[in-house]
């Protein structure tokens, strides 16, 4: 029999416990903040053979392949899943969890570094056309 502190009063449904919760909040954290990458490494992998065979220099070359990464792997996906990831990581901190808590700074950096390429890409297709 459940811990009569652990029912809801209204419901009368378990309630997870706080370590339950942040457990949660890190796995969805960290899927969210490494989907984006899948989709955005094959396809540079494909514009960066693309630039090695038309012999392509500048970095005219370069954004354009991440541009397109960025476009077919979509734009809001991305976006939903970088800022889906920074906040339930970050609420996913723990000191009993050191390890955890590293993989989850590591995949905030992660999820910040793509937004910024994110930017990046928005301000190259916005003026420089």
């Amino acid at each position: 029999m459940p811990d009569p502190s652990s029912i809801c009063p209204h419901c009368g449904q378990p309630v997870p416990s706080p370590d339950t919760r942040q457990r949660q909040l890190y796995l969805w954290g960290l899927t969210l903040a490494w989907i984006p990458a899948l989709p955005i490494v094959i396809f540079l992998v494909n514009a960066l053979r693309g630039i090695s065979e038309n012999k392509a220099t500048g970095l005219g070359a370069v954004a354009g392949g991440i541009s397109e990464a960025l476009v077919v792997s979509g734009l809001l996906f991305i976006l939903f899943c970088c800022v889906g990831a920074i906040v339930c990581l970050a609420r996913s901190f723990s000191r009993q969890h050191p390890g955890r808590t590293l993989l989850s700074v590591l995949s905030i950096c992660w999820s910040a570094f793509i937004l910024l390429l994110f930017a990046l890409s928005m301000t190259l297709l916005l003026y420089h056309r």
